[in-house]
């Protein structure tokens, strides 16, 4: 189950999902997250979202 960007529209660009220890985050061009095949289904960046833009699927 790997962590996957859902509601981007509640996106805050606040970065604080950026806690990733597998480089598994990173921000697109418009500033959101994008998560790569690199995510190990820790929930790091889930549990540091306020935004509630991040979960495990």
């Amino acid at each position: 189950m790997p962590a996957v960007a859902t509601n981007l529209d509640n996106c805050c660009f606040c970065q604080s999902c950026n806690v990733c220890q597998y480089d598994a985050i990173s921000f697109g061009a418009d500033g959101k997250v994008v998560v790569s095949s690199s995510c190990v289904s820790c929930g790091a960046c889930v549990g540091s979202c306020p935004c509630g833009v991040l979960e495990l699927q």
